[in-house]
């Protein structure tokens, strides 16, 4: 019978920003493995906390935490941007020791726009993406308060998204998840990640 898996609550400092983070493990002497990266909106690390037993019952200890303007974070949303986001996940595998040579990264919406991203500095060995997000990338470095939606509404904005390139190079193993009917993932941005991973060994999509 496997144990019940435990939760240690952390703070971590990305920044100026003070990130909410929480710690799920069964063995606290083993290196997290697993990182798990969330959407925007109103979502947060406890959106993700159900995937986490699945990866303890195989040993894995799991990471969750808030992006800044979200959940427990320090932050606004408007203050936000890509970027921002994608230096806060590098801040919490450095702080957290993440093992880098078997990371597992879940993305969800925005979070999995951020995931690719890890894939193209880290040997990520298996990228789960939930209805993953896609951006324009003259978008990156824009706080969400500073025109970023503008930049969205642009016409064909998503053709100028940099998907490709991020996941170019990644090796690991993929899953895509889509939602039947989503009214939000555009079919260019599924049909942009189906073309980017499809051709990689070891791909599966649901």
């Amino acid at each position: 019978m496997v144990a019940m898996h435990e939760t240690k609550e952390h703070r971590v400092r990305a920044g100026k920003e003070s990130l909410a983070c929480s710690l799920d493990y069964q063995d606290a002497s083993k290196r997290p493995t697993v990182i798990e990266l969330h959407g925007a909106g109103p979502s947060n690390r406890s959106h993700t906390q159900y995937l986490s037993e699945t990866f303890i019952k195989k040993g894995e200890n799991v990471v969750r935490f808030d992006f800044s303007g979200q959940g427990e974070s320090s932050g606004t949303m408007q203050e936000s941007s890509l970027a921002k986001r994608h230096d806060e996940a590098i801040a919490i595998i450095k702080h957290f020791q993440i093992d880098t040579d078997n990371l597992t990264v879940i993305g969800t919406s925005m979070g999995g726009y951020i995931a690719a991203s890890l894939a193209k500095i880290y040997p990520v060995k298996n990228l789960i993406l939930f209805c993953p997000a896609a951006y324009d990338v003259t978008a990156w470095n824009v706080p969400f308060n500073g025109g970023f939606t503008d930049i969205l509404r642009r016409d064909l904005s998503l053709l100028k998204s940099n998907v490709p390139e991020l996941l170019a190079n990644f090796t690991g193993n993929s899953l895509l998840l889509w939602a039947e009917n989503d009214e939000i993932i555009p079919p260019l941005i599924v049909d942009m990640y189906e073309s980017a991973l499809s051709g990689k060994a070891n791909h599966a999509t649901y």
